[in-house]
């Protein structure tokens, strides 16, 4: 009896920690994405400036702010 009662708390308690870990592991999979989408539009931004393209072309085209494509072109510099 005693052993069932732990058991069942125990399996209680594994459940609740793998529902937080899920949590957790879902937010940093959304990040994730955000950091990859992130980093290939900042890999078109500089593709497009070494191209020769200005700042407010490649700014109209990716549908971004012009200070987000300077301030990338300034660390190309």
């Amino acid at each position: 009896m005693v052993n069932d009662v732990l058991e069942l708390e125990s399996d209680k308690i594994i459940a609740r920690i793998r529902a937080e870990f899920a949590d957790e592991l879902d937010q940093t999979k959304e990040q994730l994405e955000e950091a990859r989408e992130e980093t290939a539009k900042t890999k078109e931004i500089i593709r497009q400036l070494r191209a020769g393209k200005e700042i407010v072309e490649v700014a109209d085209e990716l549908q971004i702010s012009t200070d987000k494509v300077n301030e990338i072109a300034e660390l190309l510099k």
